[in-house]
């Protein structure tokens, strides 16, 4: 599922208190969100958390190559 903003937020908030652990952010399903607004908020522009996180995305989920 796509969390929002706020749970993304909570998540990081929760992470300061663990500088050693970095995150894998699985964003596959970015452009595919059917909710209200439609927006997938990204974990690594949450405070703090661009240098802690690698993100995992691709090309075909998008545009329907699979």
């Amino acid at each position: 599922g796509v969390h929002d903003e706020r749970q993304l937020c909570e998540l990081a908030s929760v992470l300061e208190d663990y500088p050693n652990v970095a995150i894998l952010a699985n964003e596959i399903y970015e452009r595919l969100v059917y909710t209200e607004g439609g927006k997938c908020p990204s974990f690594a522009a949450m405070p703090n958390m661009f240098h802690r996180t690698m993100t995992v995305n691709g090309f075909s989920k998008a545009y329907a190559m699979t």
